[in-house]
């Protein structure tokens, strides 16, 4: 279903009725409490790749060989995949990979699809399915990643910047290693895609731990949209390089999930092309920072309230200091990382969270220290989710309500009189910038 029928406006009887159709919500208020609905419509989130575009794409690398000529003498190949909190259209580009490995003399008995899930929850045996998709499931050979496992694993070495680099063994006993990810904005390091295939996705935990460690995580350049020297970006690039990365596929998606663009190639190089490219179309402009926005991840990081954050995290720069965020999601599985609760237990003020943060930092502590900064400012969380007990959205600072309209209504009696609350669903697919602050 396209964004612009999911998320509607309606004036009535001096009110202004909101309603989300997918999440089967809505909200009424009046018109003078109302500033807008936001529903970026950039031409790449309209177009959708043709099948020719997208071989097109195979044949014309940026910066490489075609994955043909790669292939060729190669006797094993690992594609690593995203897992299912990604969403991203692998089954689409799969056969055109498995086309060019095929003409470069790799036949599908010799490949490995490992999917890089980092140190989130293994694939289901569905989800794998839905990866592959029809052409390929129950043909091409598909694993998880074990982040833990040290049989599993293969140390490299350390980067430059303190990581301890160990990775998929499956991956690196492969001649041949392909990555195909989604390139969106990424809360701390700027864009996903590309390198990230390699760490977080087939790295271990000792080694994420690291790379997305406190003094990394509050550098100024570890920001959504960052890309030149991001300390965690270049340090996963450097990651990746020690491993070895012989093509990647970098997907740009439009607004139903589907591809819109990809470019293949070098890592870096297509990569950066694909970055260069998505920042172009994607850029939000705000003159003034709001008072309260209403938001929701959408699917598929309506998973849990882990990933939900992001949605948040990307308004934030946006948002003004004492401003409030109604956010609301399914959290289908619940808070989605016990890890992330613990910096808040017994702390009196967000000092403490960042201090036992510096001082006991777990991986998927990360969003609590983004949180963390955030909250600093004054910012204030309405959180609106079936799935997330109050207990532990209370421990996080946050104020709940049943009802997306109790909860609009309560962030504007937060925000006082006269401010307005504006809604921007799913504004993690952008990138929202202060006009003063574009390049």
């Amino acid at each position: 279903m396209a964004v612009d029928t999911l998320y509607t406006v309606q004036q009535r009887d001096g009110h202004i009725e909101y309603s989300d159709s997918g999440e089967g919500v809505s909200a009424s208020l009046a018109v003078e409490r109302f500033d807008a609905l936001i529903l970026p419509r950039p031409e790449i989130m309209e177009r959708t790749a043709r099948p020719e575009h997208v071989a097109r794409a195979f044949m014309n690398p940026v910066g490489s060989s075609p994955l043909r000529t790669i292939a060729r003498g190669k006797k094993s190949a690992a594609i690593i995949v995203s897992d299912a909190t990604r969403a991203v259209p692998t089954g689409d580009v799969l056969p055109h990979i498995m086309e060019e490995l095929r003409l470069g003399g790799v036949p599908p008995e010799a490949v490995t699809c490992v999917v890089g899930i980092g140190v989130h929850r293994p694939a289901t045996s569905e989800e794998m399915s839905a990866i592959l998709g029809e052409g390929w499931a129950g043909i091409l050979r598909i694993e998880n990643h074990d982040p833990y496992d040290e049989t599993k694993l293969v140390s490299l070495g350390t980067t430059s910047r303190g990581t301890p680099l160990s990775v998929n063994r499956t991956v690196y006993e492969s001649e041949l290693r392909i990555t195909v990810g989604k390139v969106e904005p990424h809360e701390f390091a700027g864009f996903s895609g590309g390198r990230k295939s390699v760490l977080p996705g087939i790295s271990s935990e000792e080694a994420i731990r690291v790379n997305h460690r406190p003094q990394m995580l509050l550098d100024p350049r570890a920001a959504i949209g960052v890309y030149d020297d991001n300390p965690i970006s270049c340090d996963m690039a450097e990651a990746a390089h020690m491993l070895g990365v012989h093509f990647s596929v970098n997907i740009l998606v439009n607004a139903r999930g589907q591809i819109a663009d990809l470019v293949c190639g070098d890592m870096d190089k297509s990569h950066r092309w694909a970055v260069d490219m998505l920042q172009r179309e994607i850029s939000v402009p705000f003159d003034v920072r709001k008072d309260l926005f209403v938001t929701t991840p959408g699917y598929p990081l309506d998973i849990n309230l882990y990933q939900s954050l992001k949605c948040v995290i990307a308004l934030a720069p946006v948002l003004r200091d004492n401003g409030v965020f109604v956010v609301y999601s399914r959290c289908t599985e619940g808070v989605g990382s016990t890890d992330m609760l613990r910096p808040f237990e017994g702390a009196t003020g967000f000092e403490d969270v960042i201090r036992f943060l510096l001082e006991k930092y777990e991986i998927q502590m990360d969003h609590a220290l983004l949180l963390s900064k955030i909250m600093q400012r004054g910012i204030r969380i309405v959180l609106i989710s079936p799935n997330v007990p109050e207990d532990d959205a209370k421990k996080m600072g946050f104020l709940t309500a049943k009802t997306l309209e109790e909860g609009v209504r309560k962030g504007l009696d937060m925000v006082g009189a006269g401010s307005r609350a504006t809604f921007f669903p799913c504004p993690q697919r952008y990138l929202s910038v202060m006009n003063e602050e574009r390049p």
